[in-house]
């Protein structure tokens, strides 16, 4: 099951583009703090981000088992990721103290015992091919597909839940599908990308004992093809969710008969809203489930409830995968460790629990004052430019203010439990670490479908406070900064002020800045879905945004997908600046000024393998690291001005392609 949040939450997860080492070397060693020395032999006005990252990407080698390393991010989760995995090394051989830390043990010390994972892989196969065998007929099938949309098993249509659209503490209902194996639609019209598919596609079936491995290979590949051509593409998804898509129940359960969706909606309360949100796709899915022979139904689900579960008792088709991935998505060469790869299970399970019991150790005594200091300076400096703004009427100018001045400010921590909202301490077995996965995943079908019942819980912190990110909320129209991320460059306490604006100050304001983005301000200050802006307002703000989208296309994005976030850099950046030297240019500044936009860049430094880089190109809403430091320092005039830079300069946009906005 997808969860809503993490479709909904607009993140900060970073890429990045550039030269770095060949050779890994054997442990990945992360500085205390890292130093980003500048390039003199760059002119910061014809490539900045050059000037500012190339000396620390060029001393840096990306470990064979690692995509990317953006220093801001990953150097930070490096250090809480190895303080974890100590943790749970020690904790394995220790006694718990209390049932939520046995929990965390024992669905650790399963994960790491590779001869039970093993025997409950092959036993696995073996039932589900028996269950599968059993079934004689379409309606068998279509019955069995219906069941494991309540019990966390494989289902071409599982669902998940997000706020409505006009009463935020309610939850809907959204049906989706996760049976495409490639991370973008556009995969399947590469031939090349789809002839190794079909390889790894073949090695699966035949290694599960399949009579015909090239033939049901076709059989998957035809069917996932066909969706992917019905399912939207991230751009068109990003729009479509903060839109009114609501169907009626009964008419869900005539358009899509062969979803067998009542078994399911039994369990929904009848004032629940359906979002509609794939159509087409569910089109699709309806008509294959009554068109393709058993046998077919039978053999791709077959796939999709084993493919992902074979390891450590299918070597040879796990390499067959993961060989794949690394070739056509730029994933990592080499595994990690088991014991990360363990670590990295539960974290993405339980991180309130595994981060209420580490994060009082790893940051005692935190400056929470200094940072809600900060969060207010951005504050007041975004409402200081709606203020000012001389576009947008006096209504939506008011509404505007009225929204930044109202968004919760949830900082470094959860306050008490309501925030943490910790999941329920269930037992888990120590030989059967798939089926604690699959019994997690139960307990989180059922809290969401308890939770239909409403009113959900508006404070509760959708990532755990050692996450290195951040992230806005239009539905409660809050903002949650967690300590994880609150680490140099992002953050210094002993640093300036102006120094520790231009890197958490930024991605405070733009954070914020999503509060008023082109998603954004379709909700009010309540989380409402509704517009505040006019048709004039509407019609001067899509003016405004066209060239941010025409900068990025001509970068070599998708300016229509990375809009959002472009807006989020560029309100961030416009408001930090301005939190920390004011509206006028001062030159007996310049030094400060200079080091402010270098600050700023060193938040994206970093190195990535070229085939990741485009794969986030199709499927990321943020833009990568060269162009959210290079793109958005031309838009500001006091870069230009700082480093003196000639309006013919790269780093210099003509007046007429700046963008101003708030």
């Amino acid at each position: 099951m997808r969860h809503a949040f993490v479709l909904l939450m607009i993140l900060l997860c970073a890429t990045a583009q550039a030269k770095g080492g060949s050779k890994a070397p054997k442990k990945l060693v992360i500085p205390e703090r890292r130093e980003f020395p500048i390039n003199t032999e760059v002119d910061p006005c014809e490539d900045f981000y050059k000037y500012s990252c190339s000396k620390v990407i060029d001393s840096f080698t990306l470990p064979e088992d690692r995509s990317r390393h953006i220093f801001s991010f990953s150097d930070s989760s490096e250090r809480i990721l190895d303080a974890k995995k100590k943790y749970f090394s020690e904790l394995a051989k220790a006694k718990p103290q209390g049932p939520r830390e046995a929990m965390l043990k024992t669905y650790y010390v399963a994960c790491m015992d590779s001869s039970a994972r093993k025997s409950e892989e092959k036993q696995l196969v073996k039932d589900t091919l028996a269950k599968i065998h059993k079934i004689t007929t379409r309606e068998e099938m279509l019955d069995l597909f219906a069941a494991n949309r309540l019990s966390n098993k494989e289902t071409p249509v599982a669902f998940w839940t997000t706020s409505n659209l006009d009463k935020p503490l309610m939850n809907d209902v959204v049906f989706d599908t996760d049976w495409m194996s490639l991370p973008e639609k556009s995969f399947y019209e590469k031939a090349d990308v789809m002839a190794a598919f079909e390889k790894v596609v073949r090695k699966f079936y035949a290694d599960t004992g399949s009579a015909d491995p090239a033939a049901d290979a076709k059989t998957l590949i035809a069917f996932e093809t066909g969706l992917a051509k019905a399912y939207p593409a991230p751009a068109e998804f990003r729009d479509i969710i903060s839109t009114r898509t609501a169907i009626a129940r009964k008419e869900a359960l005539a358009k899509y008969s062969n979803l067998r969706l009542a078994t399911f909606l039994d369990r929904v309360p009848e004032t629940t809203t359906i979002r509609h949100v794939i159509p087409a796709a569910l089109d699709y899915l309806n008509s294959e489930l009554g068109r393709l022979p058993l046998k077919d139904l039978q053999t791709i689900y077959t796939y999709f409830a084993l493919s992902k579960q074979l390891d450590d008792a299918y070597p040879a088709y796990f390499k067959t995968r993961f060989a794949f991935d690394n070739e056509h998505f730029g994933g990592p060469a080499t595994r990690p460790a088991r014991g990360e790869r363990c670590t990295r299970q539960v974290m993405g399970s339980f991180m309130p629990e595994l981060d209420s019991i580490l994060m009082p150790k790893m940051f005692p005594g935190f400056p929470t004052d200094k940072v809600t200091e900060l969060s207010e300076k951005i504050r007041a400096s975004i409402i200081t430019s709606l203020k000012e703004n001389d576009w947008l009427s006096s209504s939506a100018r008011k509404e505007a203010i009225n929204k930044i001045s109202k968004a919760n400010l949830q900082v470094v921590a959860p306050k008490n439990d309501e925030e943490w909202d910790f999941h329920p301490v269930l037992k888990y077995d120590l030989k059967r670490p798939i089926e604690n996965q699959r019994a997690y995943g139960q307990a989180m079908i059922d809290k969401s479908l308890e939770e239909l019942k409403g009113p959900i819980n508006p404070l509760r912190w959708g990532m755990g406070p050692l996450t290195v990110n951040a992230y806005y909320d239009p539905s409660f129209n809050k903002f949650v900064l967690p300590v994880g991320i609150l680490q140099y460059p992002f953050f210094d306490p002993k640093a300036d002020m102006a120094l520790n604006l231009a890197a958490i100050g930024t991605v405070i304001g733009h954070e914020l800045g999503h509060g008023i983005d082109d998603q954004g301000s379709r909700y009010d200050s309540a989380g409402l879905l509704r517009s505040w802006m006019s048709e004039k307002d509407l019609k001067n703000f899509r003016a405004r945004t066209v060239l941010l989208v025409d900068q990025f296309n001509k970068a070599g994005h998708n300016g229509d997908l990375t809009l959002g976030e472009n807006i989020g850099d560029l309100v961030g950046l416009t408001a930090s600046h301005y939190a920390a030297f004011g509206a006028k240019y001062d030159s007996a500044k310049q030094a400060e000024e200079r080091a402010f936009y270098v600050q700023y860049a060193r938040a994206w430094c970093g190195y990535e393998r070229p085939k990741y880089a485009a794969m986030q190109l199709k499927r990321n809403p943020h833009a990568l690291s060269h162009a959210r430091v290079n793109e958005q320092v031309k838009q500001q005039a006091a870069f230009k001005a700082a480093f003196q830079c000639k309006d013919t300069a790269a780093m210099v946009l003509p007046k007429d392609k700046t963008v101003h906005l708030w």
